[in-house]
C-alpha cells in the first residue's frame, strides 16, 4: 500500500531521528509537534525487529493467534478459512524476499524483481489445472531518477532536508537545479487566481487538498514558478509521495507538513531544489487466474498488488496480501464448491498510481463489468504495530453502497465470531479497489495499516505502541520478511478466505453493477474521483 493516483499521495517513515531536526526558526508549536515525531522515531529505531517486538506489548486483544484453532463450533471444520495453510503463506513470503534479495532489494515495477515475482506466482498457479491463467501486459511512463534529489534551505538559516522522510519528488516532476525564494500560494492553488500576486521566478509553496497535484503544479508554472513544493495535511507526519498524470517542466516535490510550516515560519526563505530524472516507458503486467467453472455472469474478483516501491522489497506491502490470496487460490478447489466464477488478480504498478488495476478495469467492456458482482482487495495484512481494519462499506458511493456494506458486514461477522477487535477504515482510493468503485462495482477488504500513527485507543484495542506508525518500515528497505507480524497475517488471511468462500457460493443477484448507475453517479457528482481528495 499504497500509491495513489494524480490526486493522492503516500508516505514513508524515516529512520534517523537526528536528521529530522528542522531549522531553528520554526515556531514553538511546530517544534513541539515535531519533537513528538522524533521521540517516536527514536523509540522504534526505524527497524522492523523493534516494531515487531512492540506490537505485542500491553495488548488487550484477546483474539487467537493460531491459524489452526477450531473456531466456531457451528462452523464445519472443512471450511477453507480453518484449513488455510499458514506455513505455505510464509513460504510464499520467503520466496518473494528471495526474489527481492536477488534483484537489488526491490520488487518495484521498473525492476527485474517485479517480473520475477510474477513468474513465481504464475509457477505456483500452473500446478493447479482448474485455473485459466493469463498475463495482461501494459506500459506506463515513469520518472526514473538519475541522481539523488536535494532540498536545502539556504537562508535565513541553512538546513538540508532528508529525502523520503521530509520530501519526495512527485512522479512526472520536471528536472532542474533552481534556487529562489519561496512564496505561498493563496488558498489551495487550485485556481489561476490563487497565484494572482505570485512573484515570477519564485518557488511556489502550496498546501495539499481540494484538487489534483497536476492542477496545483500547472497553475504555479503558468504564474511563473520555477519550482513547486506541496506540503502535507497537518495530521500526516511524513512527506507526500504522489504522481501527476502529465509531465511538468519544473521540479515538483511533495513535503511533510512540518517542512511546509518551516518555510512559512522562517519568513523569507531561500531554497534550493535539485532533481535529475528522465521519463522512461516501463513495461509491466497483471497476472490473472480465473476458475474454469462457476457462473461467468456472476464473477467475484479477489486481488492484491504484487509490486513494491523501489526503496525496498515490500514484503508486508504487499507481499502479505499477494501471498495470502495465492494460498487461498491454491486451496480453493479442495474446500469450496463454488457456484460463482472466481477471478484472482495480482496487479502491477499499484505503487505508481493504481496503474495495473485501472488498466484492467478500463480494458473491460460495460457488459464485462456488469458481470463482476464484487471486488475483494487485500493490501498490507501483516503490519507489525497493526490494527485490524475493515473498509467501511457504509461510506461507499451511493451506487455501490448496498453491496459494499454487505461485504463489510461479512468481515465483521468473521472477527466477531473469532472474538477479535476491529475498526472500520475509510475508502481513501489508495489501493486497487478504487477503479472498481469508480466503475460502479461494490468493493471491500481488510488492511492492517501503513504510515499512519496508532493512537491510545488503537493500543487499547490491538496492543502495540501508541504514537507509532502501524508499519514503521512502510515504503522502506526494512520492509523485509522480518517486518511481517505473522499472527495478524494469519487472522487477516483467514478473514479473506472466509468472505471469499461466502461469496463464492452465494446468490449475488443483488450485487448489480451497470453503466446506468455509473452514469447516474457521474451526473450527481461531476468529480470523477471522489475518493482522491
Amino acid at each position: 500500500m499504497k500509491y495513489e493516483s494524480d490526486e493522492d499521495d503516500d508516505y514513508a517513515f524515516g529512520e534517523e531521528a537526528q536528521e529530522n531536526t528542522p531549522p531553528k526558526c520554526i515556531k514553538n508549536r511546530n517544534m513541539q509537534a515535531l519533537i513528538g515525531v522524533v521521540i517516536c522515531v527514536i523509540l522504534i529505531g526505524g527497524i522492523a525487529t523493534v516494531a515487531i517486538a512492540i506490537a505485542f506489548l500491553g495488548s488487550d486483544d484477546s483474539g487467537s493467534p493460531d491459524i489452526s484453532d477450531e473456531g466456531d463450533p457451528n462452523t464445519s471444520p472443512s471450511t477453507l478459512w480453518q484449513n488455510l495453510n499458514m506455513n505455505e503463506i510464509n513460504a510464499h513470503l520467503q520466496q518473494l524476499q528471495l526474489v527481492a534479495s536477488q534483484n537489488g532489494n526491490t520488487r518495484a515495477v521498473q525492476s527485474t524483481g517485479f517480473n520475477a515475482s510474477v513468474a513465481y506466482v504464475q509457477s505456483q498457479l500452473s500446478t493447479h489445472g482448474e485455473f485459466a491463467i493469463s498475463v495482461q501486459p501494459f506500459s506506463l511512463n515513469l520518472t526514473v531518477e538519475l541522481a539523488p534529489p536535494e532540498l536545502k534551505m539556504i537562508s535565513p538559516v541553512e538546513h538540508i532536508y532528508q529525502a523520503t522522510k521530509d520530501y519526495e519528488p512527485i512522479s512526472n516532476s520536471g528536472a532542474g537545479n533552481v534556487t529562489s525564494f519561496v512564496s505561498l500560494a493563496d488558498n489551495f492553488g487550485c485556481l489561476p487566481e490563487d497565484f494572482g500576486d505570485f512573484p515570477q521566478g519564485n518557488i511556489a509553496l502550496i498546501p495539499r487538498g481540494n484538487c489534483t497535484f497536476q492542477s496545483k503544479a500547472d497553475n504555479a508554472v503558468a504564474a511563473g514558478a520555477v519550482g513547486v513544493l506541496i506540503y502535507n495535511y497537518p495530521d500526516q507526519t511524513d512527506a507526500i509521495r504522489g504522481t501527476m498524470s502529465d509531465p511538468v517542466s519544473v521540479p515538483v516535490f511533495g513535503t511533510s507538513y512540518f517542512v511546509g510550516q518551516s518555510f512559512q515560519s522562517c519568513g523569507s526563505s531561500e531554497v534550493e531544489m535539485f532533481y535529475n530524472a528522465e521519463l522512461q516507458t516501463i513495461y509491466a503486467s497483471n497476472l490473472i487466474a480465473e476458475t474454469k467453472t462457476g457462473n461467468s455472469d456472476s464473477v467475484v474478483v479477489i486481488g492484491a498488488h504484487l509490486d513494491s516501491v523501489i526503496q525496498g522489497p515490500g514484503i508486508n506491502d504487499n507481499g502479505s496480501g499477494s501471498s495470502a490470496i495465492l494460498q487461498i487460490a491454491l486451496q480453493l478447489n479442495q474446500y469450496v464448491n463454488y457456484t460463482n466464477q472466481i477471478r484472482f488478480i495480482w496487479y502491477g504498478a499499484e505503487e505508481e498510481g493504481l496503474v495495473g488495476s485501472t488498466f484492467y478495469v478500463n480494458s473491460l467492456s460495460e457488459e464485462q463489468k456488469s458481470k463482476i458482482a464484487l471486488n475483494l482487495n487485500f493490501d498490507m495484512l501483516g503490519s507489525p504495530n497493526y490494527q485490524r481494519g475493515i473498509l467501511n462499506g457504509t461510506a461507499a458511493p451511493d451506487d455501490v453502497l448496498s453491496g459494499s456494506e454487505q461485504i463489510m458486514n461479512e468481515f465483521q461477522k468473521f472477527f466477531e465470531m473469532r472474538d477479535l477487535n476491529y475498526v472500520l477504515i475509510p475508502f481513501t482510493g489508495r489501493s486497487d479497489y478504487g477503479p472498481y468503485l469508480e466503475a460502479g462495482i461494490p468493493a471491500g477488504g481488510v488492511e492492517t495499516g501503513a504510515e499512519l500513527i496508532k493512537d491510545e485507543e488503537g493500543r487499547r484495542l490491538f496492543g502495540g505502541m501508541a504514537n507509532t506508525p502501524f508499519d514503521p518500515c512502510y515504503h522502506q528497505a526494512c520492509d523485509t520478511i522480518d517486518n511481517v507480524n505473522t499472527q495478524v497475517l494469519s487472522e487477516m488471511a483467514q478473514a479473506a478466505a472466509y468472505v471469499l468462500e461466502h461469496y463464492a457460493t452465494a446468490d449475488l443477484s443483488n450485487f448489480h453493477s451497470s453503466v446506468n448507475r455509473k452514469a447516474l453517479r457521474n451526473r450527481a457528482n461531476p468529480n470523477p474521483n471522489p475518493f482522491y481528495l
